[in-house]
């Protein structure tokens, strides 16, 4: 509805707001990630794995700020909304792919709960 409503903006709020229809079309991309972060960063706390949760968010963290010190001054806002979508697009692959991980070594070791809780 973001991404569709983007162009009412400037209509609604002026001539001045022109290019936020298009910061808000960049950053719709952003709950989607956000989706796939949160239940995957759900599932890695629900099976006992909160510091590999943690650990990725950490990671993220300083990609952010990474990102954001060397695109802002440079780009400006197409900057820190590029840091945005890299940074949880990132998060949601590392959630993802560390449960995956959990999961293979889980089942090639037959569900061993030593190995599931490690």
């Amino acid at each position: 509805a973001a991404f569709l409503c983007a162009p009412l903006v400037p209509i609604l709020l002026g001539h001045a707001f022109a290019q936020s229809a298009l910061v808000l079309r960049w950053l719709c991309l952003i709950p989607v990630f956000r989706a796939v972060h949160q239940i995957t960063g759900a599932a890695l706390t629900g099976t006992g794995h909160q510091a590999y949760r943690t650990s990725a968010q950490i990671a993220v963290t300083l990609l952010n700020l990474g990102l954001n010190l060397i695109w802002i001054p440079t780009h400006g806002w197409q900057g820190a909304a590029w840091a945005s979508l890299i940074t949880d697009g990132t998060l949601g692959i590392l959630c993802w792919s560390t449960l995956a991980w959990i999961g293979h070594r889980a089942s090639k070791h037959n569900g061993d709960p030593a190995i599931r809780n490690a």
